[in-house]
């Protein structure tokens, strides 16, 4: 099986051709690769790019948090890259872009083709334009990602269970992890938690606030206006429905199922206790933390010791709604070359393209273009965790049950999410011992704040 490298790279890295002296280019900022092939996918794309059209690509990779940071300031100076790609645009800054007349509308790239792509991913990338008032394509989804569970199954297997007693009902589900399983490897002396999940006030903590609209999903609180992106925090029924999710999430800590420090956790650190066996669980939005045995050679925990899964029905017995994060490449409405940017993203989108970026980015999202998505990469079931990513997405497909992040709505909630309000509001809960009902009305309060 062919292995993957990955990179560990300074802030920022160039790749594709150098323009010359008053040729045409396009200047490109991206989220640095996990990964050596993806880089040399990125290097030869470019160079074939400038082949084909004449065009130079001037290119450089930043982490993700610098890219946040970066993009942001350009956006607001007026001096912006052609072309912008980081994988938390979605969440935190896209759609407020968007509703600002900040982006560029990038519906023609794809005109005629819009059958070839999955009908989420499309719309996990169309914003409302607050001064237009209409909706357009303003990113390219490369591809979208779903929370999902990894476990250590022969953890399980200690705690005297098979993968066929995990329940399938919400509150069953997690009493078996919380005190089935749990209880019973402690009683054998290990030192472990039986779930791994954020609840960091951690500003841009994506791991503690992705989850938690899972959660809200879940119990099904209906707290957007999705037609008017007005926030529906005056009925009493979602505030019954805000207090249900949070005492359940936070019930996690109380009840002792997750680790002490999850309170202080940033993206990483579910990662960190996995690969240290300290937890059994863990909700993720990609494959990162099991494609490291991958990438490692470790074939052995990979295929038989690790395993992923969807999450089980909601309290009502239903699919939970789970909710999307669509990865898009962004043109900026102050780019310098919007038509040589609209060029570089229209011969991206080729298949050949999306199919040899979804190989060598190891899966990191679920493809747009639905062929890629059927391709034997996803499909094989020897793969257990390509493919049981490939039977979620596809079953949340098929029931409806793909939910957009509330954003997308709602412009404003991008910087709640950046701030993470989300994650603080557990903090007053968990921590401060504040009750659950006004913690949530002080969130609300907040919430009003930032939407007016």
């Amino acid at each position: 099986m062919k292995r993957l490298i990955r990179l560990t790279l300074a802030s920022a890295l160039s790749f594709g051709v150098a323009a010359a002296h008053a040729q045409e280019s396009v200047t490109i900022w991206w989220t640095k690769p996990d990964y050596a092939s993806e880089e040399e996918f990125l290097v030869e794309l470019g160079k074939k790019f400038t082949a084909e059209t004449g065009i130079a690509v001037e290119a450089s990779y930043f982490s993700s948090g610098d890219m946040i940071t970066k993009t942001t300031a350009a956006i607001g100076a007026g001096d912006t890259p052609d072309i912008a790609f980081g994988a938390t645009f979605d969440s935190t800054s896209s759609p407020k872009w968007a509703y600002d007349d900040q982006l560029v509308d990038l519906s023609e790239i794809i005109a005629g083709r819009e059958a070839e792509f999955n009908a989420p991913a499309l719309n996990g990338a169309t914003f409302l334009n607050g001064v237009t008032g209409k909706k357009a394509l303003y990113g390219f989804p490369l591809g979208q990602v779903l929370r999902i569970f990894n476990y250590w199954k022969p953890m399980l297997e200690e705690a005297g269970y098979t993968e066929a007693d995990i329940p399938k009902e919400w509150d069953a589900f997690w009493d078996f992890w919380c005190g089935d399983v749990q209880t019973k490897l402690q009683d054998a002396g290990q030192r472990v938690n039986a779930v791994g999940q954020a609840m960091s006030g951690h500003a841009g903590g994506s791991d503690t606030y992705h989850p938690f609209y899972v959660e809200l999903a879940a119990y099904g609180v209906k707290w957007i206006d999705e037609d008017t992106g007005k926030l529906k925090l005056d009925d009493p029924a979602v505030r019954d429905g805000f207090i249900k999710a949070y005492e359940h999430f936070t019930g996690l800590y109380t009840r002792g199922c997750v680790p002490d420090s999850v309170t202080t956790w940033t993206n990483e650190d579910n990662n960190t206790y996995f690969h240290n066996k300290s937890i059994v669980l863990t909700s993720v939005a990609s494959l990162s933390i099991v494609n490291r045995y991958l990438d490692d050679g470790d074939d052995e925990v990979y295929f038989n010791e690790t395993r992923t899964m969807g999450y089980p029905n909601a309290p009502d017995g239903k699919p939970v709604g789970n909710v999307s994060q669509t990865h898009s490449v962004i043109v900026p409405k102050a780019a310098k070359n919007v038509e040589g940017a609209k060029k570089f993203i229209g011969f991206f989108s080729s298949k050949e393209n999306m199919e040899k970026y979804n190989e060598v980015s190891n899966g990191q999202v679920f493809p747009s273009l639905a062929a890629v998505g059927e391709t034997p990469f996803w499909t094989d079931s020897k793969d257990p965790h390509k493919y049981a990513t490939y039977q979620n997405y596809k079953t949340a497909l098929a029931s409806d049950r793909i939910i957009r992040f509330p954003n997308h709505f709602a412009p404003g909630l991008s910087a709640a999410n950046a701030e993470n309000v989300w994650g603080q509001t557990m903090g007053k809960i968990i921590v401060d011992k504040m009750p659950v009902g006004d913690a949530v009305d002080l969130l609300f309060a907040r919430l009003t704040e930032l939407t007016k």
